[in-house]
């Protein structure tokens, strides 16, 4: 099949961005032909163009795959069964939008918000490494927010252990490069898609960002008997689970590893969803 995914920005190396890489991956992994459609094709967009992605050059499609539809001039002339993957409840160009078959959302939050019936959570492309258990410990921090990666450094220093950070603000590295650090790693520091990943390679993550958008921004430990508590709310701090001091969400974090999201599987229910679709309009 040819497939378009839209995204209103293929430069920075952020959560949608990695979402269209995954996906894109994935689903030339699974034979098919993918296409980029964005206002701004810069570093990520490179990234998804080595590894087979082109961009626009149809008026048609046999499936769209749309992030930020209503931000992307155009998409509305595009023809071809369309589904919008929901982010965020928070992010106006990430809320659902009435010109596309279908809606997905990314966490079971986002579909009582929205009342969607269908959740896919997010794609990983899964790195076959082996953790370097000579390498010096230390901390991974994807915190986007200069305040609590500040937290996060202060705790690392009192605890005598390296700090690494990582956002796509600050000192962005490519997905395969991350992915091997997360491996590495004593604890992965974040929320939302980098614990995904983290998750799916195998970590110890405290779950922390402070968001203009988001006032919960006490941190948790992801432990086994919180997780799906904690997927529900797509591993953020509005998830229902006790808060604590940082400190304290180190001590309890829990090495936690699940396939759950592999690329290759949620890919696999996207395309189930296309064919329903196409069920039910013959």
């Amino acid at each position: 099949m040819n497939i378009l995914i839209t995204n209103t920005s293929l430069n920075t190396l952020g959560g949608s961005e990695n979402w269209c890489l995954t996906m894109a991956k994935s689903l030339i992994g699974l034979g098919h032909n993918v296409f980029a459609l964005s206002n701004n094709y810069g570093r990520m967009y490179k990234l998804m163009e080595s590894v087979g992605v082109r961009k626009d050059c149809m008026a048609e499609y046999d499936l769209i795959l749309a992030n930020h539809p209503q931000n992307i001039p155009g998409f509305k002339d595009k023809k071809g069964v369309k589904i919008q993957t929901v982010h965020s409840k928070y992010v106006s160009i990430e809320r659902p939008i009435d010109f596309v078959d279908a809606h997905i959302a990314i966490s079971g939050e986002i579909a009582d918000y929205f009342s969607i019936s269908d959740i896919i959570y997010n794609p990983v492309n899964l790195v076959d490494y082996t953790k370097n258990e000579s390498a010096e410990p230390y901390i991974l921090c994807l915190c986007q927010n200069n305040v609590a990666a500040t937290n996060v450094k202060k705790y690392a220093k009192r605890m005598n252990i390296k700090f690494v950070h990582h956002s796509k603000w600050h000192n962005p590295i490519s997905q395969e490069q991350l992915y091997k650090s997360m491996v590495d790693a004593e604890f992965v520091v974040g929320v939302g898609r980098g614990v995904y990943e983290a998750v799916s390679h195998g970590a110890k993550c405290v779950v922390y960002d402070t968001r203009d958008y988001d006032k919960n921004n006490l941190p948790y430990p992801l432990t086994r008997e919180d997780f799906e508590k904690s997927l529900y709310g797509n591993f953020t701090g509005r998830a229902k689970v006790g808060k604590m001091t940082l400190d304290a969400a180190f001590v309890k974090s829990e090495f936690i590893k699940d396939d759950k999201f592999s690329g290759a599987n949620i890919a696999t229910q996207y395309l189930t969803k296309y064919i329903r679709i196409c069920q039910d309009q013959d």
